[in-house]
């Protein structure tokens, strides 16, 4: 449930301004792209850094202003062309030797403050050819649901550039469990 370890990532350039406020802007920036998934990062940029305390989109600081319920938190996710979707909010486990039924997008490391928060998040699988959609809804920030609109087909081509460093069994690492996620 994350990237491989034995593999060497394609990067594609994203810069997707996904919505703007008077006082803060979602981004979707950089991605690195695997075999079987890919990465890339959703920045929040606060107009001034008084913002820090009463945006805190990821829950980094839960005592001082953070997202204190769902119905508060910053919610995201993608639309692939063929219908699947994957949010922040959940995940589809199934046994741990088996995929998981739906697809996965799973926050990985972050950190912010100031004006600045930046959380990056590991996708699986690849899209479908066809429309990708990045959704967000954010209603404690005055956020109506935002779809943005992307070609799949650079990540997919991409994906058939990722380079296998060492094929031997072993290598596909980043495995996340769900106690380690606090899922059980």
């Amino acid at each position: 449930m994350g990237p491989p370890d034995n593999v060497l990532a394609e990067a594609v350039p994203l810069n997707v301004l996904l919505t703007r406020t008077e006082t803060l802007a979602l981004i979707v920036t950089g991605s690195l792209v695997y075999g079987n998934g890919w990465e890339f990062t959703l920045t929040v940029l606060t107009r001034t850094s008084d913002d820090q305390w009463e945006i805190d989109p990821f829950g980094y600081h839960p005592r001082a202003g953070g997202a204190g319920t769902t119905a508060d938190a910053l919610r995201f996710g993608l639309q692939f062309a063929d219908g699947r979707k994957a949010t922040n909010l959940g995940f589809p486990f199934g046994r741990d030797d088996e995929e998981p039924s739906a697809p996965v997008l799973i926050g990985r490391g972050g950190g912010g403050g100031g004006r600045r928060f930046e959380q990056s998040f590991w996708a699986w699988p690849l899209p479908p050819p066809g429309r990708l959609e990045f959704v967000c809804e954010w209603p404690s920030q005055g956020i109506e649901l935002t779809r943005t609109e992307v070609d799949a087909g650079p990540i997919r081509d991409a994906a058939s550039r990722a380079q296998v460093l060492w094929p031997e069994a072993g290598g596909g690492g980043g495995t996340i469990s769900r106690i380690a996620l606090g899922y059980d």
